[in-house]
């Protein structure tokens, strides 16, 4: 699926579902481990505050937003089906 993604943005509807799966992932990994601080980094937050989700999936969505006023098409995963 990521292959037949290619460039393009995923649409809005599945960043929730990337942020949940992404914290999930983030919270079975050592709290200082490189990879978690990478995204503590660049979310702002610890990923055990109230607000790491909602942070992310606002940083996650301006660069969306950044990417498709830079022409970038969206994707759908119906578009994968089809």
């Amino acid at each position: 699926i990521n292959m037949q993604k290619s460039d393009k943005i995923p649409k809005n509807e599945f960043i929730k579902k990337f942020v949940s799966l992404k914290k999930y992932s983030l919270e079975k990994v050592n709290v200082k481990d490189r990879y978690v601080e990478t995204h503590q980094n660049f979310v702002g937050t610890n990923i055990h505050s109230l607000n790491f989700e909602e942070k992310y999936i606002q940083k996650m969505s301006d660069l969306s937003n950044l990417a498709k006023g830079q022409q970038f098409d969206e994707w759908s995963f119906d578009d994968y089906r089809n």
